[in-house]
């Protein structure tokens, strides 16, 4: 491949990303002025506050905008200074993120990379059985430390605290970040096509089978 389409490559990967941004913007003032909005903390979840029509608002720094019934595209990252996650370890955080597949929420895309994971899904429509975006991460990311840090022996922090959430306001975005997520391990150069890394898994492309290193 050439340069000049490699770099053509990355300039419409860019522009996907930031098109989701601003939909998800625009879905999330929506909700705001219209009052139906739950705000999560990404750590530490506190008792909720102001219950406002079947959704919550919880204080945090940065806070994640969650509507029951919405998609999203999530993204964590290993903490600096963390050693990159080996075969086995990207093998136990995939499962992780595939545990609450079909329960409470519906998963379409996932993705465990060496330093990063991305999932896009989606959440149950009724507030009062959804689980939000917080409680969400807090048990991947919390699942996967004590297991990878299990695996190494050691303690410690192993994922960065926050975590960043795009609000997929409709299908073709939808459909954008599954094409994102899929297509992560081939721009990093760890495989000629999605189906050559062994740490992705799709709703809408089959089983999503992967390699058991452990």
């Amino acid at each position: 491949m050439r340069a000049s389409d490699e770099l053509d490559q990355r300039l419409v990967s860019r522009y996907r990303v930031a098109l989701l941004h601003l939909q998800g913007l625009y879905r999330a003032l929506h909700y705001v002025r219209s009052g139906d909005l739950q705000v999560a903390t990404p750590y530490n979840l506190p008792m909720p506050v102001q219950p406002n029509n079947g959704f919550y608002r919880w204080r945090g720094k940065l806070p994640h905008v969650h509507v029951p019934g919405d998609a999203y595209l999530l993204t964590t990252t290993l903490t600096k200074g963390v050693s990159i996650l080996t075969y086995a370890e990207r093998t136990v955080v995939l499962r992780a993120c595939l545990h609450w597949h079909e329960r409470s929420w519906r998963h379409y895309a996932a993705v465990v990379m060496p330093t990063h994971l991305h999932l896009v899904t989606k959440s149950e429509a009724q507030a009062s059985s959804s689980m939000n975006i917080a409680a969400l991460m807090k048990s991947i990311k919390g699942f996967a430390a004590r297991e990878v840090n299990k695996m190494r022996g050691q303690r410690g922090q192993l994922w960065l605290r926050e975590y960043h959430d795009i609000t997929l306001s409709d299908d073709k975005a939808l459909r954008d970040a599954v094409e994102y997520v899929l297509n992560n391990p081939v721009k990093a150069g760890l495989g000629d096509t999605p189906e050559d890394y062994p740490w992705l898994w799709t709703y809408w492309g089959g089983s999503g089978a992967f390699k058991d290193y452990s």
